[in-house]
């Protein structure tokens, strides 16, 4: 009976241990819709109404083992309006977190989508796109409503942003999807670009070689990538006489 008991509490404290809190911000300029999604040890969702105006929202996450204090969260969220109204947003990558710390993860369209993970109650803490373990990359265009996309994303993770809204009297879309790959100062992004809110039509393909903090123009669009800030160099030791 007693080994049962104390195996009964070592399994309660590892759940508890295991146990993490994200909180989602999608703030539209005018509104903010706000979800805390409770993760464990395998993935965790969230499908239901928020915020006033009420939106539709879907949060579905994963939280990876820590590893030097921070963790791999892979997400997936959707905001789309209630009702007749087409509009909607969605957004999908894998970020670094940091207990306690705020990180703006997208920046599209009129969209701001902050994450933080294990917050305190009540804490504010500033959001920040100055991550020290993502790449964040900026796609700018001189038309249309995401004139300038910001993205946070692990190197080798897939991202994606699309939007949604009706324009001209009819439904428009803008998506970029693309994948990041390389190390030091070489990386190579393959990108889908699409844009049907400007005439004419933008739907483009295609693979782009980024040096950190060097633009790079293709297909109708600018994509800048910025990553982590350099590691220090080592202190040096000074020599024995």
């Amino acid at each position: 009976m007693i080994r049962i008991l104390l195996l009964a509490a070592a399994l309660a404290n590892a759940a508890q241990a295991g146990a993490h809190t994200i909180s989602v911000i999608i703030s539209t300029g005018k509104s903010a819709y706000t979800q805390s999604l409770q993760l464990d040890s395998g993935p965790a969702n969230f499908a239901g109404v928020v915020g006033n105006p009420p939106r539709r929202m879907v949060l579905n996450a994963s939280l990876g083992p820590p590893r030097a204090g921070k963790s791999l969260l892979e997400y997936q969220l959707e905001l789309s309006s209630v009702g007749t109204d087409l509009t909607s947003f969605q957004a999908r990558s894998a970020i670094w977190l940091e207990p306690g710390a705020r990180l703006a993860a997208v920046d599209c369209a009129g969209y701001l989508v902050t994450i933080s993970l294990d917050e305190a109650p009540g804490a504010k803490a500033p959001a920040s796109f100055a991550s020290q373990n993502d790449y964040r990359l900026t796609i700018s265009r001189d038309a249309g409503p995401a004139k300038r996309c910001r993205v946070l994303s692990d190197n080798g993770a897939q991202m994606s942003v699309i939007y949604n809204a009706m324009s001209a009297g009819r439904n428009s879309m803008f998506s970029v999807n693309s994948a990041l790959s390389g190390t030091g100062d070489r990386f190579k992004l393959a990108y889908q670009l699409m844009d049907t809110f400007v005439s004419p039509v933008l739907q483009k393909q295609g693979e782009a070689l980024l040096t950190p903090r060097a633009p790079v123009t293709a297909d109708g669009a600018t994509w800048l990538l910025e990553g982590p800030p350099p590691a220090a160099a080592p202190a040096a030791v000074p020599l024995l006489r």
